[in-house]
């Protein structure tokens, strides 16, 4: 498995079997980030692939990064990356608001929901449009584990490799499911 992170070269992204790790980053050193154990349950499934990690590599001298740059290398991996998972552990009194996960959500799932995977805790704070949104353009169920939503992510990655190739997998499944419904 390989990972991006956002202090990268993003042309390392790949088009295929690639995910870029969406949802909030904490604001403060204090509060976890939930990517860690997102990248742990991918290689506990075993996962080949190629993560889109949206903050600095560990250890890095954040006073030497470039804001614009790591928003340009996010902005490259999000056009390019097979899926886009969200996990949204919105606390909004804490220090993981999710303000710029609104904004990308609503901007991915309008652009293009074939590749929006999302999911959240059940204790998440303020879900609900989020929620309908989603359920409203996919029709697929919520996961409130980060595990759930991993493994469905992994599914859909693998689906991926079963489709004709002429077609894009997910814009052909979406069609299929747009006109089941």
């Amino acid at each position: 498995m390989q990972i991006i992170y956002s202090n990268n070269d993003s042309s390392l992204c790949p088009a295929n079997n690639s995910v870029f790790l969406a949802g909030p980053t904490p604001r403060l050193k204090e509060t976890l980030s939930w990517r860690p154990e997102a990248v742990e349950l991918f290689k506990k499934y075993n996962f080949s692939g190629t993560l889109c990690y949206p903050e600095y590599e560990p250890g890095l001298d954040l006073s030497q990064c470039d804001y614009n740059n790591q928003i340009e290398c996010e902005h490259h991996c999000l056009e390019t990356c097979s899926l886009i998972m969200f996990w949204v552990p919105r606390d909004i009194k804490g220090n993981m608001p999710a303000f710029t996960t609104n904004i990308e959500f609503g901007y991915w799932i309008a652009k293009a929901p074939h590749k929006v995977v999302y999911g959240r805790p059940e204790q998440a704070d303020n879900m609900k449009y989020m929620d309908y949104m989603y359920n409203k353009i996919t029709h697929y169920p919520i996961p409130n584990k980060l595990d759930k939503l991993i493994k469905k992510t992994i599914v859909f990655l693998e689906l991926e490799k079963l489709w004709d190739e002429s077609t894009p997998s997910f814009a052909r499944r979406f069609k299929i499911e747009e006109k089941a419904s």
